[in-house]
């Protein structure tokens, strides 16, 4: 088993910010909490327009969006773990993914990270190491109780996925593996 950290091939594929653009509240906001009942959608422009970078399935943003493509073929990987919300790209269907699987799986005994002062709460982690429990092997995507606002994690069956089915502009980062079956 071999956990990722969900990132954008943001030098290859094109980035969007929202107009009007997310304050600071609006971006700690995605944390977890729901927000189905009163998303009223969000429109994005593309950064730069002149340049000549594509338009992917995973486009750079604070949150996760996906085209309507990565959507249909993710949806049974998304379902319980993420809300998608409606997002206006030039008249294109995209969504954002805000995930909603906060999950408290992070094995501090084996992890790297720095405190705050309190020793306590984490303030970075450096090195990952997950609890092999029910709870994370039922989610395909999630986020830490220690970095809810952070990116979002992925298992193998998600990479995968996006993998066998073509879909762009995503890219995996190996956080943590698993040998034990």
């Amino acid at each position: 088993m071999n956990i990722w950290m969900l990132k954008q091939d943001c030098s290859n594929y094109a980035s969007v910010y929202s107009v009007p653009e997310f304050t600071a509240d609006e971006i700690q906001s995605f944390d977890g909490r729901p927000k189905a009942a009163e998303w009223q959608g969000l429109n994005v422009k593309i950064y730069d327009e002149d340049k000549t970078l594509p338009i992917s399935d995973f486009l750079g943003f604070t949150i996760p969006i996906f085209s309507e493509k990565a959507v249909e073929v993710l949806h049974p990987l998304l379902d319980g773990s993420a809300e998608i919300l409606d997002v206006n790209l030039q008249n294109r269907r995209f969504y954002a993914v805000n995930v909603i699987a906060v999950l408290d799986v992070l094995d501090r005994e084996n992890s790297k990270y720095l405190t705050y002062r309190d020793g306590q709460r984490i303030m970075v982690i450096k090195d990952y190491a997950f609890i092999k429990n029910v709870e994370l092997m039922q989610h395909n995507i999630f986020k830490l109780a220690e970095e809810p606002v952070r990116r979002p994690f992925v298992s193998d069956v998600f990479k995968n996925t996006v993998e066998q089915n073509g879909l762009t502009g995503f890219d995996f980062k190996l956080v943590w593996t698993d040998n034990i079956k």
